[in-house]
């Protein structure tokens, strides 16, 4: 008999009840894993503040469709009237190692980020400690490692490799 719970929870856009439940569930859960670190901790839940991050591949819609889901369960969560704050997901490698002193970017130096995802491979350039340039192509994971070609149900050219019902080619 198969479990009944589904793998592969990806950012969902398609306002399917049942894509939208599984992803609302998923939020929650963290949300509520959350709460109780902070009470096992002795935080003050109603001043907790949390950061949700975006893919840079998100359309304006996409966004404010997952801010609104983040808000009303941080709101029920955690009682309170505060809201999540979004940040592009490329820009956290930046914060973090440029916070621990891992990344020192001096004046006139550069720094680029890639995040190679499951289905976008996104690069934010960093010239004089600000943001720059950011792009996002569906280039990525799958792709590169995986069996994008099957995926998509046919031969799929993505510039470099070409798969097909016969392999790469």
């Amino acid at each position: 008999r198969r479990p009944n719970y589904h793998t592969k929870l990806k950012w969902d856009n398609s306002l399917n009840i049942a894509n939208t439940n599984r992803v609302r569930a998923f939020f929650k859960e963290i949300l509520l894993l959350c709460r109780a670190k902070v009470a096992l901790n002795g935080g003050n839940l109603a001043a907790t503040q949390i950061t949700w991050f975006a893919p840079l591949s998100f359309s304006t819609y996409q966004r404010n469709l997952y801010q609104r889901e983040w808000d009303t369960l941080f709101q029920d969560v955690f009682k309170t009237t505060n809201s999540m704050p979004c940040m592009v997901e490329s820009t956290a490698p930046y914060y973090y190692l440029t916070r621990r002193n891992i990344v020192t970017l001096g004046p006139g130096e550069n720094a680029a980020f890639i995040d190679i995802g499951g289905g976008t491979t996104n690069v934010l350039l960093y010239a004089d400690r600000k943001p720059v340039l950011s792009t996002s192509f569906r280039l990525a994971g799958y792709d590169l490692w995986g069996d994008g070609g099957a995926e998509v149900g046919g031969a799929k050219d993505i510039g470099l490799v070409m798969f097909g019902g016969g392999g790469v080619m």
